[in-house]
């Protein structure tokens, strides 16, 4: 007799491009039939990731929930469980947390995990921190885990009022076989590359970025800047706006959102710059640890983890990041390397899709979660 698959409901907030989007489909399609079954149910209309669900043949259910449809999409959501029959129901960010207190009450033998992937619950729109705060006086009894994407974002939920109790860390992960180990040693000194990856948000640090590429335009005259992420090109009037206000028009290039394989400008790069104020987990980080490109931080989220102290910097810190550029340029040949085999190993060690599938797995079918 076949075992019967694991049947997990996925809720989530909306399937826009996001991390937690990303690695949420990542879960889906490696954990695939017939040890497991997925369904999606999306609070709100749209899907950005629509080439996958068609291609995987992924179960999909869009509300376009409100106020008003509130009842209905409600009605629909407790259609879709009773009919589906999961042993766990998994929410993504706060509103859908949110909606699982109001289900717990109707919902038999069915587990809920909730999901953090967003460090500082502080740094939120109003709405989503009164949300979150909403949900941290239920998290002792209403979830039976709560997954935080890093040991960073766990520390500041708990600090927030979320119950330590029920918080286990599944470091977020990359597939490094996706990444070819090839740094550029020596370091090209003369005209670097220096790459920014990022969607168009204030909590990226655009401006951060482009403050120290104008301190460094100046030091290293041949340098190029090159900055990749949605919304990250020629239409994005306010940015463009802050690259010619710092005379960069003719430094910056500006590449977009990169839909098929971000690889390729990793491989344009001599150096990665993360100029974020927040991050809970940076992909970015680690795919640059990967790929052997040297890294300069703000120091947020998983940095220190990857990369040493002193070429760390405060958020916002636009002089101390060209700094630490022109430090890192004027380190020998040796000392790179020695620092970039490091970086790679300690992402290998603990960053790896392989590691966070199994970590996922074990929670999913541990037998206080799965009857």
């Amino acid at each position: 007799m076949e075992d019967k698959p694991i049947k997990i409901i996925h809720i989530i907030s909306s399937l826009e491009k996001g991390g937690a989007q990303g690695l949420m489909f990542e879960i889906i399609k490696s954990l695939e039939k017939p040890k497991y079954e997925h369904l999606i149910i999306s609070l709100k209309a749209g899907n950005a990731y629509e080439s996958i669900t068609a291609s995987k043949s992924i179960n999909l259910i869009s509300l376009n929930l409100s106020a008003y449809s509130l009842l209905s999409s409600f009605k629909k959501i407790l259609k879709t469980v009773k009919e589906f029959k999961p042993n766990v129901i998994q929410s993504w960010m706060y509103h859908a947390d949110f909606l699982t207190i109001i289900l717990k009450p109707l919902l038999r033998n069915i587990k809920i995990i909730w999901s953090f992937h967003h460090a500082h619950p502080k740094k939120n729109k109003r709405s989503s921190i009164f949300i979150a705060k909403f949900c941290s006086h239920f998290s002792s009894f209403i979830p039976d885990a709560i997954i935080a994407c890093s040991d960073l974002t766990m520390r500041e939920h708990i600090d927030f009022g979320y119950s330590a109790n029920k918080i286990i860390v599944i470091n977020n992960g990359v597939d490094e076989k996706r990444f070819k180990y090839n740094p550029k040693i020596p370091l090209s000194r003369e005209n670097p590359v220096i790459g920014f990856i990022g969607r168009w948000h204030p909590i990226k640090g655009h401006k951060t970025f482009i403050k120290a590429a104008k301190i460094l335009s100046k030091e290293i005259t041949s340098a190029r800047f090159i900055m990749i992420g949605s919304n990250i090109d020629q239409q994005n009037y306010d940015l463009n706006n802050i690259i010619k206000a710092n005379d960069l028009a003719q430094k910056i290039e500006l590449y977009g959102e990169e839909e098929v394989d971000i690889r390729k400008y990793y491989e344009m790069m001599d150096i990665y710059i993360c100029s974020s104020w927040s991050e809970s987990f940076s992909l970015t980080i680690v795919e640059s640890a990967l790929q052997g490109i040297p890294i300069i931080s703000t120091d947020v989220g998983i940095v220190r983890e990857i990369i040493n102290d002193d070429l760390i910097n405060q958020t916002g810190d636009s002089e101390g990041i060209a700094s630490s550029v022109m430090k890192l340029i004027e380190y020998n040949d040796e000392k790179i390397e020695t620092q970039l085999k490091d970086s790679y190993q300690r992402a290998l060690n603990k960053f790896t899709l392989d590691r966070m599938l199994r970590d996922y797995e074990a929670v999913y079918e541990n037998h206080s979660l799965i009857d």
